[in-house]
Order: structure tokens, then C-alpha cells, then sequence
């Protein structure tokens, strides 16, 4: 009697399954890095986590060439031999033991890099495990917790990369605590003998050598200049004693010192007026014997720049046509070629919304008034500066409403990816996973960087609204040049994010608002949880409106 399955090979059914299962993991693998490859967001990450490890050793000379040509194409690719990770490792000990400030430093030990060229094949992968496996053991004593880990399988195989970025995105954020040369986006302090002229370049940065004075760095910008101590032994009372400013002719700016918890001495220019050009051009730093030690040319943020081409959008990103522009000075450099008073430039903007502006004859400040073709939107006031080069910049014009609340989320280039949030008391969440609630509405998502995103509602008495902007991405917060323009039905404002020595800030709380008041109250506080909770903020709201 014949059996009623055929005999069969069953080593070769095993084998078969065995090649077969291997194909379906390789095909999951490369579709999973096919989709993630996709994803903004995730190949935001990668460059977060290459540029930062290329800052980590790219001063380096015995170890430069460890990161030479990485970037987010070919980052695990590079990670596969574990050196990479373990060159970091190594780096982050060496430094924490030598300056013997940290506590962690004990705890810390030096990875014996197994790197042998001669190697191939099976061995070649378990040198590259063996570093791998050293380097998690140092990871997890530097405070990643096991739930992100990955797998030495992981990098060696080329898996997994959602695993091993997030891993390393969190390594960074971690180890960036640690001091100021480990954090993206600032740059170390170097010893350099001579004393030398900034050029004239706002995000310049100047490795001074000042004698008896403490080690500086000076970061430009119209947000103010900030001294980093490489010590700070007698900074307080140096900070007032040793450092002076000598201010272009007619600048209403001041400077003020304050030396942080992190031994960071900071320099705030204080303006008046930020739109007067005046304040900007050539500052000297001189020590009390009125030395000269560092000069700079501080220019305009540029969300107070004039833009080469006026481009007018509204709260909605709709391009505004055939509105009545006008520029004139209020402040000019040189009055024989420019007079204050004088209209620079009227015209309309096209059908794209935009109006060539011409180089002025020379630096000077405008006011920029816009007239829109309809009753539709409201007149828009602004001002802006000249200052050697034109810039980027956009102009909204208001719509009128009627109790309703329209917030427009712009930031600059250094965060990818900023997210408009807003709460309420009764407990709705609109943002970017959830674009509507109840007369709550969010336009769009926006993750390449600039936005922008408009939120709007209705206002509903008894309601109270949080409005908060969230870091998902890339760069640090306080440097993100975020704006929050409100438009309220009687008048619109503008809210610039604070710049805050704040480097693991994740939540910029902007404001609250009450609907039975109408009243908006400034909060302007950070946060550096990874979820945020809205309810202490109404239940003290709620609690001052009892003690009222």
C-alpha cells in the first residue's frame, strides 16, 4: 500500500527552508531600508548622528581619517567594523579622565580596537563583533538604556538601521551633557597663539589665546556674544573687569555678562532697536588696559534682514498677488546717498506674490508697509535691514477673523523639524498625527526644515489652550530661530523662541490662552521630556482663577 504523503528528502526540505527564510530576512531587510530611506524624519536622524561623529574626531589628527567622507548615504556602511563606534568610546574616556570631573570617568575604561587588514571572512566578522560587543558594554555605562540597544548582528549585517540610529541619536543627546566639546553645534575651544580679525560672517567663530585672560571663544550673531571659558577661576570678577566693548557710532546696543552654571560666560547685546542699522559693524573686545583683543562684524538676524525679493504668503501659505508695497528708510549709513524719510521702493507684487527689491545705495533700515487688494486681509507694518548682503525672508500677511486664533510655526535651517502642538482643558491634542479635533485645525507637517505650519480654532468660552512647539528632529531647539506669528481677530504678534543655554530642550511652551478672556499670557518655558503633559499647566491655571 502506497503512503499517502511520498517519501521525501527532509534535509533537503530543511535546507530549502533554511534559504528560504534567508531570502524572505534579506528581502524584509531591504524593503524595510527602502521605506525608512523615505522617510524624511529617519534620514534626518542619520545626518544628525554623522555630523556629530565627525565633529567628535575631526580635529583630531590620529583620528580624522576614522570619519573622513562619512555622511548619512554611507553611515552604516562605515559602522560595520565597530571602529568607528569604539574611536568614539575611546575619545569620550580619554577626555573625561583627563579633565577628572566627572565621576563617570571611573567607571569608564579604554577599548582594546581590534582592527587587523590581514583578516577576511568569518574572522573578519567576529573582530568586527568583538568591537561592537565592547562598545554597547561601554554604552550602557554611559547611561543608554537596554530597551535602545541593538544588536552586534545588527551593524554587522547591515539591519536594523531604525535600531542602531536610534541608539547612537540617543548616545549623542547623552554624551553631549558630559561638556560643550561634545555637543553638535558648538565648536571646541582651540590654543592658538596670535590674535586675529573676524571676518565679516555671523555664524564666525574665533579661538583667541588672550595671555592672562581665560581662553574664549566668541560666537556671533545679533543675538549676542558669547564667550566660552576654557576655565573659570576669577571669571566672575573678570567678566566685568577684564572685557569692554567699543560699539560702532550711533549703536544703542549694551552688553551684558552673566556666567552660567557650566562655567559658559555670556556677553548679550542688548538693542533698543534692532532695526536700526546703526547697531551693526565693526565691535572690539578690549580687556582694562584697552587692549584690543578680538574685533567682529555683528550683523542683522536674519529675520530682521532685508530679503532680496519681497514674497508675501498668508497665514494659510496662500501666495498674495497684486499687493502695494512700500519701502522706506528709517535709518540710513550715509545719508548723502540715502535720506531717511525717502521711499526706496513701491510697487505690486506679481502673480507668484513676489517684488524684486533693488540693492540699496547703501546699509540702511526700511519700514515695509503692505496694502492687500481685498478686505480679506489686514495691512501689514514690518521693518527690515540692509547690511551689506540680502537674505531669505517671507512676509504673512493677516487674515481677518472672527473669534478665531491662527498660529504660523517658521524656524531656520538648523532644526529640520519643528511640530506645532496645541491642548486644551478638556483634553484635546491636535498636531501632526492628529491634524483635526473639535473647530481645531492643523494645515500641514512640515519636515524639511522653514515651515511653515498654521494652526487655528475657534475660540471657545470656558476653554483654556496651551500652544507648544516641539523639537522632533535635528539641531538644538533654542538655536532653531523659531517664530510663532499669532493672529488674533483685533491685532497679530510675533514670538521668537528665547535663546537659551537650554541644549536638551525638546519643548518650547509658547504661550496659554484663555477663551473666556480673550486674555494670552507669554510663558516662554522649555522642556526636556520626551512626552510632554499639558495638565499642571491648566490645573495652576486653574488654581490661580480660584485664588482671583
Amino acid at each position: 500500500q502506497k503512503p499517502i504523503f511520498p517519501l521525501c528528502d527532509f534535509t533537503l526540505v530543511s535546507r530549502a527552508r533554511q534559504e528560504k527564510t534567508r531570502l524572505v530576512h534579506q528581502t524584509s531587510c531591504l524593503l524595510q531600508q527602502i521605506t525608512m530611506a523615505s522617510d524624511p524624519r529617519f534620514a534626518r536622524d542619520n545626518e544628525t548622528v554623522a555630523e556629530w561623529l565627525t565633529m567628535m574626531l575631526a580635529d583630531s589628527a590620529s583620528f580624522a581619517h576614522v570619519v573622513a567622507g562619512l555622511t548619512a548615504a554611507n553611515l552604516y556602511e562605515r559602522l560595520v567594523d565597530g571602529v568607528l563606534l569604539c574611536t568614539i568610546a575611546n575619545t569620550v574616556t580619554e577626555v573625561l579622565k583627563s579633565e577628572g570631573t566627572s565621576t563617570l570617568a571611573n567607571k569608564l575604561e579604554l577599548i582594546d580596537i581590534r582592527a587587523d587588514p590581514a583578516l577576511e571572512g568569518a574572522r573578519k566578522v567576529s573582530e568586527a563583533k568583538d568591537n561592537l560587543s565592547h562598545f554597547l558594554v561601554w554604552a550602557r555605562k554611559v547611561g543608554i538604556p537596554d530597551v535602545l540597544m541593538f544588536e552586534p548582528e545588527d551593524v554587522v549585517l547591515n539591519r536594523n538601521h531604525q535600531y542602531v540610529g536610534g541608539c547612537l541619536l540617543q548616545l549623542q543627546r547623552v554624551v553631549s551633557k558630559l561638556g560643550d566639546r561634545f555637543r553638535l553645534g558648538k565648536v571646541r575651544v582651540k590654543k592658538v597663539p596670535a590674535v586675529s580679525t573676524a571676518t565679516t560672517v555671523s555664524e564666525a567663530v574665533l579661538d583667541q589665546q588672550l595671555n592672562e585672560v581665560p581662553h574664549i571663544l566668541v560666537e556671533l550673531g545679533a543675538k549676542g556674544v558669547t564667550l566660552y571659558p576654557d576655565a573659570a577661576v576669577g571669571m566672575r570678577e573678570q567678566a566685568s573687569a577684564t572685557v569692554a566693548m567699543v560699539a560702532p557710532p550711533g549703536s544703542d546696543a549694551t552688553f551684558r555678562t552673566n556666567l552660567l552654571e557650566d562655567k559658559t560666560l555670556v556677553l548679550k547685546a542688548i538693542m533698543q532697536d534692532p532695526f536700526n542699522v546703526a547697531n551693526y559693524g565693526k565691535y572690539v573686545i578690549k580687556n582694562a588696559a584697552c587692549t584690543q583683543l578680538v574685533e567682529f562684524d555683528l550683523k542683522p538676524d536674519k529675520f530682521v534682514s532685508m530679503p532680496g525679493t519681497i514674497e508675501l504668503r498668508d497665514s494659510i501659505d496662500k501666495l498674495m498677488d497684486k499687493c502695494h508695497v512700500t519701502l522706506t528708510c528709517t535709518h540710513t549709513a550715509d545719508p548723502s546717498k540715502l535720506h531717511v524719510g525717502a521711499v526706496f521702493l513701491e510697487g505690486f507684487t506679481d502673480s507668484k506674490g513676489r517684488l524684486a527689491v533693488p540693492k540699496p545705495p547703501c546699509n540702511a533700515s526700511f519700514s515695509v508697509k503692505v496694502d492687500p487688494p481685498t478686505d480679506s486681509h489686514k495691512p501689514l507694518s514690518s521693518d527690515c535691514v540692509f547690511y551689506n548682503e540680502f537674505v531669505e525672508r517671507r512676509f504673512m500677511i493677516p487674515r481677518k477673523l472672527f473669534n478665531r486664533i491662527e498660529v504660523v510655526l517658521r524656524w531656520g535651517g538648523v532644526v529640520q523639524d519643528l511640530d506645532s502642538h496645541v491642548f486644551t482643558s478638556d483634553g484635546r491634542h491636535v498636531y501632526f498625527s492628529k491634524k483635526e479635533a473639535k473647530n481645531i485645525t492643523l494645515d500641514k507637517d512640515v519636515t524639511n526644515g522653514y515651515g511653515p505650519e498654521t494652526l487655528s480654532w475657534e475660540v471657545e468660552s470656558g476653554v483654556k489652550y496651551l500652544y507648544v512647539v516641539h523639537r522632533y528632529s535635528g539641531g538644538l531647539l533654542c538655536q532653531s530661530d523659531a517664530i510663532a506669528s499669532f493672529n488674533f481677530e483685533t491685532e497679530a504678534q510675533e514670538r521668537k523662541i528665547p535663546n537659551r543655554n537650554l541644549p536638551d530642550a525638546l519643548w518650547w511652551v509658547v504661550c496659554s490662552f484663555d477663551g473666556s478672556t480673550g486674555l494670552c499670557e507669554w510663558l516662554d518655558e522649555f522642556s526636556e521630556s520626551v512626552s510632554f503633559k499639558s495638565e499642571p499647566y491648566f490645573k495652576a491655571a486653574a488654581a490661580a482663577g480660584a485664588a482671583d
